[in-house]
């Protein structure tokens, strides 16, 4: 007896089969999408398909390719995408790090350099109230090139003060590249006869010189210190005050372009006006601001010399490369700055 066939019944379990491999087909895609979820936050320079390999013979991994719908395949093409312009990006990070160590572009912290970080000072100095001065005031350092801490500390304060390197010292290159590496105008402090007799160093002009002499000297000094921009007498109130003297040293300093400040360490020096009648753009010193090194003393006098910068309009002042004195600038440069006076390097007042 011929066996019946019942067609609707065939259509049912193969439409049954269907829905099967396509539930198979969707929870396999979705525990493939958990399982390298949690892979790629353990693994995360690996991309999808490497994980698959991990997890999938090559045959299988096809036939799920393959069965995958469009939208799913174009997604898994815009992950798989978007995870190698990642890799790039860390990878172009870590070159771009590798190059800079290599340069060494990493900021300097040495002092210097001028990058030590500016010290707080106080908002207020007593006889310095906030905001009722005007003016320009410019500070020379005298005697840098004996102790190097004061000078770095000095040049890692946000003020414009203006630098004058003795020559022939153990530290005055050292001292130079300080002033240099800082931005600051450095100039010669150029050893000078005083009227006492004997200077305290072992070279300098002397008032019994020859012209010859007093040029070559000054010439000397001023290549041992290459850069610098000006020159200031040290000591010398008997050299400044001898007119064929400061003239010979002057005559040098016009060849060059160079400025001069006197120090005015005498009442009769003819310096300042020598330099003007050669043509040589000069100032003069206004105000000692260390002769104590007394921190409160040394304050009193700063506030002093703003006001003397508020009278005048402008002034030049002079302190030195001293512990005590760098100690009171920390102290005081935000007062000074308060105050309404603007500090300036000397080279804005030459005249």
């Amino acid at each position: 007896m011929p066996k019946r066939t019942y067609p609707q019944r065939s259509r049912r379990r193969k439409k049954k089969g269907g829905r099967f491999w396509a539930l198979l087909i969707i929870f396999a895609v979705i525990g493939l999408g958990m399982f390298l979820s949690a892979h790629k936050k353990e693994h995360p320079e690996e991309t999808w398909p490497d994980v698959i390999a991990d997890v999938m013979p090559a045959p299988v991994r096809e036939e799920v390719r393959k069965a995958l719908p469009e939208p799913v395949k174009e997604k898994i093409r815009e992950i798989k995408k978007e995870e190698k312009q990642e890799i790039r990006k860390e990878k172009a990070k870590e070159t771009e790090k590798e190059k800079e160590a290599e340069k060494g572009t990493t900021k300097p912290s040495s002092p210097e350099q001028g990058t030590a970080p500016a010290p707080s000072g106080g908002d207020e100095l007593p006889g310095l109230p906030a905001g009722q001065f005007s003016g320009r005031l410019a500070v020379v350092v005298d005697d840098c090139g004996y102790q190097l801490d004061p000078l770095r500390t000095l040049t890692g304060l946000p003020i414009p003060m203006t630098y004058a390197i003795i020559p022939f010292k153990p530290n005055s290159s050292a001292a130079l590249s300080i002033i240099k590496g800082s931005g600051r105008t450095a100039m010669l402090h150029l050893p000078m006869e005083p009227l006492s007799g004997g200077s305290s160093e072992s070279r300098s002009i002397q008032v019994g010189m020859t012209k010859q002499q007093i040029q070559d000297f000054t010439r000397e000094a001023l290549d041992s210190l290459p850069g610098v921009e000006g020159v200031n007498n040290h000591q010398g109130s008997a050299a400044t005050s001898n007119g064929p003297t400061v003239r010979a040293m002057l005559e040098v300093l016009k060849g060059r372009g160079l400025f001069f400040v006197d120090s005015r360490t005498s009442a009769g020096s003819v310096a300042e006006e020598n330099a003007r009648s050669l043509g040589v753009p000069t100032s003069h010193n206004a105000l000692f601001l260390d002769n104590s090194s007394d921190i409160d003393d040394i304050e009193a006098q700063i506030v002093k010399a703003v006001k003397a910068a508020d009278r005048s309009g402008s002034a030049v002042v002079i302190c030195h490369a001293r512990p005590n004195t760098a100690a009171a600038w920390q102290r005081c440069w935000r007062a000074v700055l308060r105050s309404g006076i603007t500090l300036v390097p000397v080279t804005e007042l030459l005249h």
